[in-house]
């Protein structure tokens, strides 16, 4: 798919390396990440137990992880709201135009607005809360697993997520992705014990998709009509079973 070839930032390419100085400083003094602050890194460096240089790099890192965490919800791994908001943000930018009307290069021509619900009231009312945060989880996966580099995937209710997906050819793309979709939400499973038996239950999910182009950015821009569109499609998938 040309969606594909779109290509990760020189910071995603680095990830490799980043964080390393910081996850050295944790295991060597034996800290969890929300342990470590600035009063924390200058006694260290201050005693002479790392160096200037060192220490510099440690904030740094911390801040990132900070930022990150600040921005993922803790129970599924996805995006929260704030990241999806932020996120949202920097891909809406990338659809509108140069100020000579050109396309910018290697720019989308539309985004995918995906809409994902679980019936998790329905799982917690019946088989309990561990079992709805199981749910959410397994929704979650079956998402991270579906979608591409670039894509971003946010858990932005209690049961629901939204998918933001920019492509290069919408026509040719916009099919693919429904159906790679759908394939990876349909078939989700939960083993629960009833009576202490053993029995595996279905996480129905609605799936309501919708897009956004730079000429529908041109005239309202910002996502509110395309969720909205996918929101109506999500709910009509929904009452169709």
């Amino acid at each position: 798919m040309s969606g594909e070839s779109l290509k990760p930032s020189p910071k995603e390419t680095e990830g490799n390396v980043q964080g390393q100085e910081l996850e050295k400083y944790l295991q060597r003094f034996n800290l969890g990440h929300s342990e470590v602050t600035p009063q924390h890194i200058k006694e260290k460096l201050t005693s002479g137990e790392i160096t200037s240089e060192q220490a510099i790099t440690i904030l740094s890192e911390l801040s990132d992880w900070l930022r990150k965490e600040s921005r993922t919800d803790e129970l599924t791994g996805l995006a929260n709201r704030r990241g999806f908001d932020e996120g949202s943000r920097e891909m809406l930018a990338s659809l509108v135009p140069q100020e000579t009307g050109e396309r910018r290069e290697g720019a989308p021509e539309a985004i995918i607005v995906a809409l994902a619900d679980l019936s998790l009231k329905e799982i917690n009312d019946k088989w309990g809360h561990a079992v709805g945060d199981q749910a959410l989880v397994q929704v979650a996966k079956a998402i991270q697993d579906s979608i591409r580099y670039g894509d971003l995937a946010a858990r932005v209710g209690g049961d629901e997520f939204c998918i933001l997906m920019p492509i290069l050819v919408q026509e040719a793309e916009t099919g693919n992705i429904e159906e790679r979709l759908r394939n990876s939400l349909k078939n989700i499973t939960l083993k629960v014990f009833d009576k202490e038996e053993e029995k595996t239950i279905p996480v129905k999910v609605a799936l309501g998709l919708s897009s956004v182009n730079a000429e529908e950015m041109r005239v309202s821009p910002d996502l509110a009509s395309a969720i909205n569109q996918a929101d109506q499609a999500m709910y009509r998938d929904k009452n169709e079973g």
